[in-house]
């Protein structure tokens, strides 16, 4: 085995190392479907609520998409 020999196989990704990104990479894919399936189903639930209901909650209609998203950032309650 030459010098050159050794150089290319210690470049090139392993087997075990290629199937390792594709599973993390598919983990990651099915992470954030599942993640933004759970948002847009929190916002439709609050979506649903009336007013009166959201006023307990502390939220206005406009507020709902950005505090399911981002939570929720203090302010004094009236």
């Amino acid at each position: 085995m030459s010098i050159v020999d050794i150089f290319i196989s210690a470049s090139s990704p392993t087997h075990s190392d290629l199937l390792r990104r594709y599973r993390d990479a598919l983990t990651r894919v099915v992470r954030n479907a599942t993640e933004e399936w759970i948002v847009k189903r929190a916002i439709a639930e609050l979506q649903a609520l009336d007013d009166h209901m959201l006023k307990d909650v502390g939220l206005t209609r406009g507020e709902i998409e950005s505090c399911v998203r981002d939570g929720r950032r203090s302010r004094p309650y009236y």
